[in-house]
């Protein structure tokens, strides 16, 4: 039988075991420390609906904007919200059935890229060359007088339709389309009001269903824009069945215009005068002030008390605008008309 004694034992140096104690108690608070994180995190993404909840009611209460949203789904990419009301419940600026929303995460934080929407229903008033939207306008700057810039995004549009109030009609539209809101946005686009009216002169029934696309910020329609009938009391004149070719571009504010327009009518009134079977093409550049054009007409049978012709042409320059709330209008060209008669009258 063996028996150990203490010189036996094998002494323990302590500055051997205190780093190990250190390493340990490091580990376990490191540990700790990322439980702790881990819990947190998880415990924001179980209530990330609140959480976003809350931020979404800051930033409308900061503005002083009266909403109601449903949030649908918080991730860490794609927002999703339902049943948006902006603005009196009563008639709202803004309606939005679903509204998604990209973000895109850097170091800068997170930007809005993309924007999905549908069942938006807009309204807004255009007056003294201002668009205003109600509610929303109180996400820009009051003070500011630069016009309304586009976000860089890219939007999405389905079933979305918008009321616009102008001092000359109101105009319905109804829009789906897609792409970047600054460069290359394309969407087919219908325009409908019952009637608009500028100074003296009025049109009825006014449609257009075409293409309305962003280009650098500039608004372009292309399509048919036709009324019912369309006259200028003042001047005595009124079109049966006005069509209009366009081909438009419009400036940021909406104030500016250049293109052209074919254009053709089944009857057109002017005094002492009528024509028929009108077709042609109009070149335009201005604003409502002064828009300066050229005018051709290919053809139409004019009938007038003097004069009859088969087929009448003119080739014409002129501007026409607003001056203190009349219509100013100037023209000069040639004209070239074929199987043209005098009736007896000037004859005798």
């Amino acid at each position: 039988m063996m028996m150990r004694t203490a010189a036996d034992e094998t002494p323990t140096d302590d500055a051997d075991v205190q780093p190990f104690r250190g390493a340990r108690w490091k580990r376990r608070i490191f540990g700790a420390v990322t439980l702790l994180l881990v819990g947190l995190l998880l415990f924001a993404w179980a209530q990330r609906n609140s959480i976003a909840d809350r931020f979404v009611q800051s930033a409308f209460a900061a503005r002083g904007v009266t909403a109601t949203y449903k949030i649908d789904t918080i991730g860490f990419r794609t927002q999703r919200i339902r049943d948006l009301v902006i603005g009196n419940t009563a008639r709202p600026d803004l309606t939005a059935k679903l509204v998604e929303i990209d973000v895109a995460l850097n170091f800068s934080g997170a930007n809005l890229r993309d924007v999905r929407a549908d069942g938006v229903m807009l309204r807004g008033r255009y007056a003294n060359g201002k668009m205003s939207f109600g509610e929303l306008d109180k996400f820009t700057d009051p003070k500011s007088t630069e016009p309304l810039e586009l976000p860089d995004i890219a939007l999405s549009l389905k079933n979305a339709q918008a009321q616009i109030e102008t001092p000359w009609g109101v105009f319905n539209a109804a829009a789906n389309g897609s792409g970047l809101l600054r460069n290359r946005f394309t969407a087919n686009l219908s325009v409908r009001s019952l009637g608009i009216a500028v100074a003296d002169c009025s049109t009825s029934a006014l449609k257009f269903d075409g293409k309305l696309m962003l280009e650098w910020r500039q608004p372009r329609l292309v399509g048919p824009i036709s009324a019912t009938a369309a006259k200028c009391a003042d001047a005595g004149i009124t079109i049966a069945a006005p069509r209009l070719d366009a081909d438009i571009q419009l400036s940021e504010r909406f104030n500016g215009w250049e293109g052209t327009l074919g254009y053709a009518a089944a009857n057109l009134v002017i005094p002492t005068a009528q024509m028929r079977d009108v077709a042609g093409k109009l070149t335009v550049d201005g604003d409502l002030k002064r828009t300066n054009f050229a005018l051709l007409l290919d053809k139409a049978a004019l009938r007038s008390a003097p004069l009859s012709v088969g087929r009448l042409q003119l080739d014409s320059q002129g501007y026409a605008g607003l001056a203190n709330g009349r219509l100013a209008l100037s023209v000069a060209g040639n004209a070239a008309l074929a199987n043209g008669a005098l009736d007896r009258g000037t004859v005798g």
